[in-house]
């Protein structure tokens, strides 16, 4: 009966032991699952960061562009205008050359 006892003591104890090393794997397993999870999301933290720094330089480029446009659009119909007296004045100078030929001729043939 002793040895019975001492047989199940021994079953027990070697259970304890074993139970102990399996919740100990798993201890382990869990700490490195939580450790791998914390680095996932830390890549992912910086990966959104690292987005947003890049949306953000896209829409102020966005901003810079518009600006740009409307300022060129600007300068065109500065120009336009400049274009449309520098053509009056042509026309106006053609007119008045026209006017001063004829008086000359008119002078010279009378």
């Amino acid at each position: 009966r002793h040895a019975e006892l001492r047989q199940g003591v021994e079953e027990a104890t070697a259970e304890k032991e074993r139970i102990r090393t399996e919740l100990s794997q798993m201890q382990v397993k869990f700490r490195d699952a939580v450790i791998e999870a914390e680095q996932k999301q830390t890549a992912h933290d910086t990966e959104m960061s690292d987005l947003k720094a890049k949306m953000q330089a896209c829409e102020a480029s966005i901003l810079t562009l518009q600006a740009e446009a409307e300022a060129a659009a600007g300068r065109e119909k500065t120009l336009q205008a400049d274009v449309e007296n520098q053509l009056a004045a042509t026309r106006s100078a053609q007119a008045n050359y026209e006017r001063e030929l004829q008086l000359h001729v008119d002078v010279n043939t009378q």
